[in-house]
């Protein structure tokens, strides 16, 4: 079992240490062993052809929602004496995402951490409606502007700014997953105005706060930004 929901497509898996390929229509590969996608994860799914009834009926459910893969290996890569360790490299979840305006762009594979981190809210019990997806779509655009750097070998790339690549393998509460989210891609979450959930970019005053937000006392910009209360004006005897 991969993950619960529909993931876009498995690159990679490798057992106890030996990468085996994909399995192959009409090939004898009893030697290095095979991997099968039974299922992306499709809501109606599929059924596990590896167990079937003397008449050739598949048994069990068919794994609707739920990407399941089926792996077969020789001996030489695990006895049956003990449970192989299996490593799968895959591009995740199909997660939805919406422009600038707040319209839906549809499901693709995505780890840009503002939809990634609204996929949780979801599964939560956020309704699209409680949250401001501009903002989402704001931060999403920041999160995936590309920036220069180098690689391991010196070389010069450009990457997104942020990536999430999230793999939850144990009991954890919604708070903690969205914190970690938060936290490793410089991200905050506040109510805006109209009431709704606002996905935030933490960066300097300038561009976090370049128009004078409403309530505020502030007469003048601080460092390119505007604060949201100061407590003097620069009038009392005083500064702050």
């Amino acid at each position: 079992l991969l993950g619960m929901g529909e993931i876009a497509d498995v690159v990679k898996v490798v057992v106890n240490g030996v990468e085996i390929p994909q399995g192959q229509s009409g090939k004898n590969m009893t030697a290095t062993g095979w991997f099968n996608l039974v299922t992306p994860g499709t809501r109606n799914g599929a059924f596990n052809l590896d167990f079937v009834d003397a008449s050739g009926h598949p048994l069990g459910d068919p794994y609707g929602s739920m990407a399941l893969l089926s792996v077969v290996v020789p001996n030489q890569v695990s006895s049956a004496q003990s449970l192989p360790t299996i490593d799968v490299l895959l591009m995740g979840l199909l997660l939805e995402r919406f422009d600038a305006s707040g319209a839906s762009l549809g499901e693709a594979f995505t780890n840009s951490p503002p939809w990634v981190l609204l996929d949780v809210l979801r599964r939560s019990g956020w309704l699209t409606t409680e949250v401001d997806l501009v903002s989402f779509a704001a931060a999403g655009a920041y999160c995936d502007a590309q920036i220069a750097t180098t690689d391991l070998y010196g070389n010069a790339i450009s990457i997104p700014r942020f990536q999430c690549n999230l793999v939850i393998a144990t009991r954890r509460s919604a708070a903690e997953v969205a914190k970690g989210i938060r936290k490793g891609s410089s991200l905050m979450l506040r109510y805006g105005q109209s009431g709704l959930l606002e996905l935030r970019v933490e960066n300097t005053l300038a561009l976090q706060q370049p128009v004078l937000p409403s309530g505020s006392n502030s007469t003048a910009t601080l460092d390119g930004g505007w604060p949201a209360y100061e407590f003097s004006d620069g009038s009392a005897s005083y500064s702050t």
